[in-house]
């Protein structure tokens, strides 16, 4: 679904793209390191630094947007 990868770009910092796999910087915890991986494809995310996981409307619930 292009909404979550519009989405992405616009809220989060992406530091790398592998198809539909985005490394990204977490927006739960501080970090200078991406350890937060999400599924464009999919809507899902796992923070390999925090522990957060789960799917998109937790992800925009937390972050505000949409």
């Amino acid at each position: 679904m292009t909404g979550y990868r519009s989405f992405v770009n616009k809220h989060l910092t992406v530091t790398s793209q592998a198809g539909d796999e985005w490394l990204c910087l977490c927006p739960f915890h501080d970090e200078t390191n991406a350890s937060f991986r999400i599924n464009v494809d999919k809507g899902l995310f796992i923070c390999f630094g925090c522990g957060a996981k789960g799917a998109f409307p937790a992800l925009a619930s937390h972050i505000g947007g949409e």
